[in-house]
């Protein structure tokens, strides 16, 4: 089977030298500073804004799945007892201060990408990057197996997103990135609790504190 990953990247490669140009696999529409035109795609949304009363730090895969979505580290393999995101605010990290509403989540280790796997299969995904300059990978992932890529262009920290025709339940970056926000088609409640059950093979396992 032919590995989109490596497609992917090849279209990373080929928009690189153009930063503000959008390259994707058919049947993915993208959507560069036009957040407007994303919501209607989308349909019902829901946010993730990462801000939190709680001072920032490492957290788990599952985190945020109460709303819809957990943590993955793209080809890397998965262990939940070990966090490998951090989040952040505007006092921590070189980008704390591009960020609009003192929450944001990263790669706690550069060289495994972020990856977000969602409880149910869903057809849009968008993201504010914190990074200035482009372009941004993605592959999407149906059940583990790759379905199409795209590239999202544009400069600066600003509303990027896609709508899929075929349905998808992972994103995987193309490289560790730093997000002030991430926004996703609403995932139905009952998906959350099965994808948890799904997603942790080490049910009891003593979660390791610390890094």
């Amino acid at each position: 089977m032919t590995n989109l990953f490596a497609l992917t990247s090849s279209l990373v490669g080929s928009c690189a030298a153009f930063a503000a140009s959008s390259c994707s696999f058919a049947g993915i529409t993208p959507y560069v500073n036009n957040e407007a035109g994303w919501l209607t795609a989308a349909g019902a949304v829901t946010t993730v804004d990462f801000v939190e009363n709680s001072p920032p730090g490492y957290v788990y895969f599952d985190h945020y799945a109460a709303s819809g979505v957990l943590f993955t580290r793209g080809e890397v393999p998965f262990d939940p007892a070990v966090p490998w995101w951090y989040r952040f605010d505007r006092t921590t990290d070189f980008f704390g201060p591009l960020i609009s509403d003192n929450g944001g989540i990263a790669s706690a280790v550069s060289q495994f990408p972020l990856g977000l796997r969602f409880t149910a299969p869903i057809h849009a995904f968008a993201f504010k990057p914190l990074d200035l300059i482009g372009p941004w990978g993605l592959t999407l992932y149906r059940s583990g197996v790759q379905i199409g890529g795209l590239v999202l262009g544009g400069l600066g920290p600003t509303h990027r997103g896609f709508y899929s025709d075929e349905a998808f339940d992972e994103v995987r970056f193309n490289g560790a990135r730093y997000l002030d926000n991430i926004y996703f088609q609403t995932v139905p409640a009952p998906g959350v609790l099965a994808a948890i059950a799904i997603a942790m093979p080490m049910v009891g396992r003593r979660r390791r504190r610390g890094c």
